[in-house]
């Protein structure tokens, strides 16, 4: 068992109702939670009362669990975990706000090709120099802008009254008919789950079980935006304690929502919990980054504005981090394919190691390499587990085996796999179902009576009944759905390795489920970067998805000045043409569409070099094309802040990579007689990635 420090300790014991805890990376926040949450649960138990932990992700849930279970305080009747989004999909669902299973959910294409279909009637609108100015990414910025505003419990009406002048009052009043399209459909998406949630629970409507708590967790509450704390507040109405515990230089999510220093805030933001008494700590001494990485890290994030100096510091050594300029992208790819190659060669494991970017698009080049180079790697997209055709036809033969009367369910999964019934037969069954009120398989058998296919169909259904009816967990339930369905062994699967991917995720949520409905909420509510990752593979990731992992071994690619900071998030307070909000308006941060800006660029990159428990390794390409143009890029500024110096790759090195003579030769004097077309960088042009 890891051994406590002394602030560690004060914080599990701590009495005051409201306790706030700001942990820097690897300072064991996650440990002093769980020990925190055991020593509340011994007191909850006293007075027959429960405790809520409450995370951001499946896998921060899961781990969790299975952490308290190990320390004896896994009982769900006086503990529950949850995410925040699970949490309120359960008191939504048990209000009967939505149909059964998990039909309910708006994938983020739904919306997006309902936004398109409206287009014509808002009249000319347009997206900021520097963006795709198309329908299909309007329509995307659409989405996420409404996202935002309904996350945040914002209506229609609200937006007319205070931003008229900001807003096009076009486009205020397709916001009210998306709202009120996704209610006449009875769908929502997750950002609505929060809002929903917090009004059933003002109402009374909202079951007891999941909204009276004598203490409440929130881990990594920096990410925490207003409708989020609404919810919390209404949570907390019957509370004895709560307790914050977070890092406020790992808010990454100013597009959420998420508000800067946020912590240091806290007061002003639960003062019902500050008026019973509070109490701050500060996890300054981090197990995971040796000094080395920790210096230019605190020294880089102390740029920011702050009431309180950032503090960390390791008693581990290591190695300073590098910085490396390449001649190009596919340079750069080299360079770090062959970086590597010699970790391997040393002994390190693929596992170990992890290539982290400010965006997808530039790990492209890396995966390539990889790929020529036969060295096992997964990328991590952080896109929801729900956009996953596997995951949804897994979650639909689940949902007919529970509901019966899953009509909705039971349309995607007539032929999947092929059973003899075309889409106009199970529209047919459908409709007959819901005119005489029956289930699907009774009215299977109506509908096509004595059709062979029909009832091998209805028999299959019937078994599914009964094996997950007699099921003793989520993980027997998901094994006979797959066996009896004949869709773990359906033929008609295109990627297998990716249904592989996709029934190993499953497998692992449903071993840290404590029953069905659990698992389906985690399902619904997950993202892929929630996946147990494989032992043997490097990790590709975005910064972002990255939060809250380590590795031993840290690659940053592409950290030039385009990329880092992103060109479209340098801007704060910026209003664009037509209208169109780039970033946060100063004191509104809640209302619009926003970017984090320099300091949120600044946290990533923080973030990014705290991931590593022995040695970063950071890179850029010197130039790239642009639309036809040769781009010199400049360093990222964070590097300099950071006091990390950046070194060009030397003739010996370049042998080493098996590419010697691309920068000495031609390439060279291609670029010389190409000066003219070279252009660059700054900050404010359009964003190149």
């Amino acid at each position: 068992m890891v051994e406590l420090s002394k602030v560690q300790t004060e914080v599990v014991v701590a009495d005051a109702p409201f306790v706030i805890v700001s942990a820097g990376a690897g300072t064991g926040k996650t440990t002093t939670l769980i020990h925190r949450a055991g020593r509340l649960v011994s007191m909850a138990r006293e007075e027959n009362r429960r405790v809520l932990a409450v995370t951001f992700t499946v896998a921060a849930a899961r781990e969790m669990r299975t952490r308290l279970v190990a320390m004896g305080c896994g009982n769900k009747e006086m503990l529950e975990v949850r995410t925040l989004h699970s949490l309120a999909y359960a008191i939504c669902s048990s209000a009967g706000s939505f149909p059964k299973g998990s039909q309910w959910l708006l994938s983020q294409a739904e919306q997006e090709e309902w936004i398109e279909g409206i287009l014509p009637s808002l009249g000319e609108v347009s997206l900021p120099p520097g963006h795709r100015d198309d329908e299909e990414a309007l329509s995307a910025a659409l989405c996420r802008l409404f996202q935002r505003w309904s996350e945040n419990g914002l209506s229609s009406e609200e937006l007319e009254a205070s931003h008229r002048g900001v807003f096009s009052q076009e486009i205020i009043s397709a916001y009210g008919r998306f709202l009120a399209w996704k209610r006449s459909e009875r769908r929502a998406d997750f950002p609505d789950l929060i809002t929903m949630a917090a009004n059933l629970i003002d109402s009374g409507i909202a079951s007891r079980r999941l909204v009276d708590w004598a203490h409440v967790l929130v881990d990594e509450a920096q990410d925490l935006n207003q409708g989020q704390v609404e919810f919390l507040c209404a949570l907390l109405k019957g509370a004895d304690s709560l307790t914050l515990v977070g890092d406020d230089d790992q808010c990454l999510y100013g597009f959420r929502g998420s508000r800067a220093n946020f912590l240091e805030n806290a007061v002003r933001v639960f003062p019902e919990m500050a008026e019973k008494g509070f109490v701050t700590f500060h996890l300054e001494e981090s197990r995971r980054c040796p000094d080395e990485v920790l210096v230019p890290a605190v020294k880089l994030i102390n740029y920011n504005r702050r009431e309180r100096p950032k503090c960390l510091s390791s008693s581990k050594l290591g190695r300073p981090p590098e910085a490396w300029r390449l001649d190009d992208e596919r340079d750069e790819a080299r360079f770090v394919r062959w970086r590597i190659s010699s970790l391997i060669d040393q002994g390190v494991m693929p596992r170990d190691i992890a290539v982290l970017a400010r965006t997808g698009s530039s790990l492209r080049s890396l995966e390539a390499e990889l790929v020529r180079a036969r060295i096992p790697h997964v990328l991590r997209k952080g896109t929801g587990l729900m956009e996953s055709l596997h995951v949804k036809d897994v979650l639909a033969w689940l949902t007919v085996a529970m509901h019966p009367d899953a009509t909705e369910a039971f349309l995607r999964i007539h032929d999947r796999p092929a059973r003899g019934i075309g889409r106009m037969t199970a529209l047919r069954v459908v409709d007959y179902a819901d005119r005489h009120g029956l289930t699907v398989r009774e009215a299977l058998e109506k509908v096509m009576p004595g059709n062979r296919a029909a009832l091998d169909f209805a028999d299959v259904i019937l078994s599914l009944e009964d094996a997950v009816r007699d099921a003793n967990d989520a993980s027997e339930a998901l094994e006979q759905v797959l066996k009896l369905s004949s869709y773990g062994s359906w033929s008609g699967i295109q990627d297998l390795e990716d249904f592989q991917n996709d029934m190993e995720m499953l497998r692992s949520i449903a071993e840290s489920s404590t029953d069905i409905d659990d698992f389906m909420i985690s399902v619904s509510c997950g993202r892929d970067h929630d996946r147990v990752l494989k032992d043997g593979e490097v990790v590709l990731s975005t910064i972002h998805a990255a939060k809250g992992l380590e590795w031993d071994h840290v690659f940053i690619l592409g950290a030039h000045a385009q990329a880092l900071p992103h060109a479209t998030s340098c801007h704060e307070f910026e209003i664009a043409r037509n209208n169109w909000p780039v970033a946060l308006l100063k004191g509104e941060a809640w209302l619009t569409i926003g970017r984090g800006g320099m300091e949120e660029e600044r946290r990533l990159f923080h973030v990014a070099l705290t991931r590593a428990k022995q040695s970063v390794v950071v890179s850029f390409p010197s130039s790239t094309w642009f639309r036809g143009r040769h781009i010199r890029l400049e360093p990222s500024p964070f590097l300099c802040e950071a006091g990390i110096e950046v070194r060009p790759v030397t003739m010996e090195m370049r042998q080493a990579m098996g590419i010697a003579g691309l920068s000495s030769g031609q390439s060279l004097r291609n670029k010389r007689r190409s000066r003219s077309n070279f252009t660059s960088t700054a900050i404010n042009q359009p964003s190149l990635f």
